[in-house]
């Protein structure tokens, strides 16, 4: 919309001889910009998206806090939460069926559920098991 339909508004808004609003003005300097320098405006995301990529696998904290914002979207959130459960119930069926104890396959669909929020409550259900606590809902 930036690139097609402003800049034809834009005659009609230099027609009218009247300064415009600054809400007007930002939109069609935004045009300018986004017509212009659209080459630094498309260089500029693919640097923050591959620094944020690269700061999200070296800091825990900052993977967690996103992990946990992204559940709280309104369709993506649900989906992403649905999606977690599926891996972790698939892989935790999968590894007990084979045999393997029931702390170590916490510990594999820990590490398949995808998600900090739900890997660090898997642990923590490990952990009480390990220790001895039943699984049962409080």
């Amino acid at each position: 919309m930036l690139i097609k339909v402003v800049p034809q508004f834009e005659s009609v808004f230099q027609s009218f001889g009247a300064e415009l609003p600054a809400f007007t003005q930002f939109v069609v300097g935004l045009s300018v910009v986004a017509r212009e320098w659209w080459f630094i405006a498309l260089l500029a995301i693919v640097v923050v998206g591959f620094l944020f990529q690269k700061a999200m696998q070296s800091s825990a904290k900052l993977r967690a806090s996103v992990d946990r914002a992204v559940l709280k979207l309104p369709i993506i959130g649900q989906i992403l939460h649905n999606s977690a459960i599926a891996r972790f119930s698939r892989t935790l069926s999968t590894t007990f069926a084979a045999g393997v104890p029931l702390v170590n396959a916490l510990d594999s669909a820990a590490g398949a559920s995808g998600n900090i929020v739900y890997s660090t409550a898997i642990l923590q259900i490990k952990n009480g098991v390990s220790t001895g606590q039943s699984l049962k809902m409080q």
